[in-house]
């Protein structure tokens, strides 16, 4: 495991570490590149994140013991209908066994079949339009609560008991 810095390092009070490789899924619906994922790539290298297109049918090979977050955007009609033929086959149960966290940028509205993950924090609706820095810094804030919160202690603390020194009475 290598010591990562997130945020530039001019701002000392800002500097989070983390230790792990630090990566976010982005679907791609074909084989050019979309500008919507160069544009978040570059948002994202700034904060030291690698941004990485896959097809939806290759989820599989990054499935890990971790959440995997995972961009989708269906900004037009056209892809909102390619990731519905493909949602069933491949994001309902990644989502709903927390395989993935899914942050969905869509014009649509939000799947009602993924209400229940969103409560349980597997699906994030991002509704669209918005500038690529306010959708990044969203998906950055969800990461680094999942990230920072697989770190934590899940029992919490120990209580202390005052110490027993000798009473004299």
């Amino acid at each position: 495991m290598k010591k990562l810095d997130l945020f530039d390092s001019d701002d000392s009070n800002e500097v989070s570490e983390i230790y792990d490789e630090h990566y976010i899924l982005y679907i791609q619906w074909s084989e050019k590149l979309d500008p919507a994922f160069i544009r978040f790539a570059a948002e994202f290298k700034k904060f030291k994140i690698n941004l990485i297109p896959i097809k939806a049918n290759e989820l599989d090979y990054f499935l890990e013991k971790r959440q995997i977050p995972v961009i989708l955007m269906t900004p037009s009609l056209g892809e909102y209908q390619k990731y519905k033929s493909v949602r069933k086959k491949c994001f309902d149960f990644y989502v709903k066994n927390r395989k993935i966290k899914l942050f969905h940028l869509s014009s649509f509205s939000m799947d009602h079949d993924f209400i229940s993950s969103s409560r349980r924090r597997s699906y994030v609706h991002i509704p669209l339009p918005i500038e690529f820095s306010k959708a990044t810094l969203l998906v950055l804030s969800h990461y680094l609560e999942d990230v920072e919160g697989d770190k934590k202690w899940p029992g919490g603390k120990r209580s202390k008991l005052p110490s027993l020194g000798s009473s004299e009475a």
